[in-house]
Parts: structure tokens; C-alpha cells; sequence
């Protein structure tokens, strides 16, 4: 698997930052009839324009192409797809203890799995029967995030995140086993999911003493979530299906934490946190409670 990197720094009037890395990576192996070939391309930069301010952007790319099938086995699958993400970022300084961070990002990928049975015949034709899955999810975020000292024992952090995810997934299935090409009766399942979620939370961190951190955290998480589904099943005549799905979850949501300090590197934690997962990609806001 051959890998190229090449990253630096430069201590200029902007002192900017770089990363980039290409991953080629193939697998032949001998047992299986089983091939596969992917491509994972990084880069990252960053820049400080002032010493208040300081600048990111992150993107990642992976495709993949893999195919599979057991010796003596009929099924043959093509896996094929490529993921993309995007996220770009800023962190202000206000002070030494007061700091501020707000990211944008987005993502997407386009997937699928194609999967041919072949069974002989005794006509001497072989006849196949296939099927074909494809998905393609789209995500979009937008965090920020700001951290204080409210005095020498508290520190508070308090943030806002939004999150969007659209995703279709789409089945393909021929009806029976057919000899040759042509057009063949095939199912379909259509699948469409809209996700949003907004989050508001605070949390403070209390130093009670040298060797004990107390954390107290309070989340208000909306969640709302649309599903559509619709099945065309190629009959005579044909029959349509469709199964429309709602929800819409609003929680509070608390976290507690404590941290003792044993002593010789040794740290006691416990913690109780109640949670829903947003739609965004990952977040800003303390899912270590008490870390």
C-alpha cells in the first residue's frame, strides 16, 4: 500500500500550518476469489493570522471498490463507493482561560452493493437473478462552543450546535432467475430519511479541592426525524406501498461527574449522563463527563 505524506510549518508574519497524505491500498488474496482496491486522500491546514485568532480546514476523502465471492458459491458482489467530509473551523482567544470555537461542516456519500446469483440450467444456459442496493447520505453541522472561568473554582462552557442529515437508500430486486438480457420484473424499495437535531447545554466544572473535580452539565436536545418508504412491487397489476414515519423527541438532558486523584497516577471517576444523539457528524460540546 503506498503512502505519500508531506507536511510543514511556517513561522511567517501568518504562521500557517499543512498536512496532506494520499493511501493507496489494494488486497488480492489467494484463498477467496476476492479483490479490493481504496484510496484515502487527508489534508488539513491551519493558520494563526493573529494571536487571538486561529484558522482550520479539514477535508477527507476514501473511495473503495471491492469485490466478493466463496469459492463453489453462485453469489458474486461488487461493493463500490466513496465517502467525502469537509470542515472548516475558527478559535478565538479572549483571554488566557476564556476561549471560543466554531466549527461548519458537511459530508457525504454515495454507496452500493450489487449482488448476481448464477445457477446453471440444463439447457446449457446459465441464469442469473440480481440485485442492486445504493445509499447516499448527506450530513451538515454548525457548532460553537465558549469556555470561562467564572472564578478560580468554576469553569463554565456553554455552546449550540445544529445538525442536519438527508439520506436515501434505494433496493433493486429482480423477481426470479431469467436466461439472457432483458428487461425482468424487478421489486424496488425507495427510502428517504430526514434528520435535524438542535442542542443547547452548560456545563461547570467545580475544583472542590486539589484531588476532587466536580461536573454538573444540563443539555436541551430537539430532535425531529421524517421517514418515507415506498415499495413498488412489479405485478400484474402493479402494487405500491408506502409507510410514512414521524418523530419528534425533545429531552433534557443532565450529566454529573466526579474525579478523585488517588494519588500515584491513579484517578477514581464516576458519572451518569443522560444523552440523544444529534445528527450531527461529532460535536463540541463535553461528552467526556468528568474526564
Amino acid at each position: 500500500a503506498p503512502t505519500v505524506t508531506a507536511n510543514g510549518y511556517a513561522n511567517s508574519s501568518v504562521p500557517f500550518a499543512y498536512f496532506a497524505e494520499a493511501i493507496r491500498t489494494e488486497t488480492r488474496p489467494g484463498d477467496v476469489a476476492f479483490d479490493a482496491r481504496a484510496n484515502t486522500y487527508t489534508v488539513a491546514l491551519g493558520a494563526r493570522p493573529t494571536y487571538e485568532l486561529g484558522l482550520f480546514a479539514y477535508a477527507n476523502a476514501f473511495d473503495a471498490d471491492i469485490g466478493l465471492s466463496s469459492p463453489g458459491s453462485p453469489t458474486q458482489q461488487r461493493l463500490t463507493g466513496r465517502n467525502e467530509r469537509l470542515d472548516l473551523g475558527a478559535h478565538y482567544r479572549f483571554g488566557p482561560q476564556s476561549q471560543a470555537w466554531l466549527k461548519i461542516g458537511s459530508g457525504n456519500e454515495s454507496s452500493g452493493v450489487n449482488q448476481v446469483t448464477t445457477l446453471a440450467t440444463n439447457i446449457g444456459l446459465d441464469a442469473t437473478k440480481a440485485s442492486d442496493f445504493q445509499t447516499k447520505p448527506e450530513q451538515r453541522d454548525i457548532q460553537f462552543r465558549h469556555t470561562f472561568p467564572a472564578n478560580p473554582q468554576h469553569e463554565l462552557s456553554w455552546g449550540a450546535e445544529l445538525g442536519h442529515l438527508e439520506k436515501s437508500n434505494t433496493l433493486v430486486l429482480e423477481n426470479f432467475f431469467h436466461v439472457g438480457t432483458g428487461i425482468v420484473p424487478s421489486d424496488r424499495l425507495d427510502q428517504r430519511d430526514q434528520d435535524r437535531s438542535r442542542d443547547l447545554w452548560l456545563s461547570d466544572r467545580f475544583h472542590a479541592s486539589e484531588r476532587l473535580t466536580l461536573q454538573g452539565d444540563l443539555a436541551w436536545q430537539h430532535y425531529t426525524k421524517t421517514r418515507d418508504i415506498n415499495i413498488v412491487r412489479d405485478r400484474l397489476p402493479p402494487v405500491t406501498q408506502s409507510f410514512p414515519e414521524t418523530y419528534d423527541r425533545s429531552i433534557a438532558a443532565p450529566r454529573l461527574g466526579a474525579a478523585y486523584a488517588l494519588g500515584g497516577g491513579a484517578t477514581l471517576r464516576g458519572a451518569y449522563q443522560k444523552w440523544l444523539r444529534p445528527a450531527s457528524y461529532n460535536s463540541l460540546a463535553t461528552v467526556a463527563t468528568a474526564g
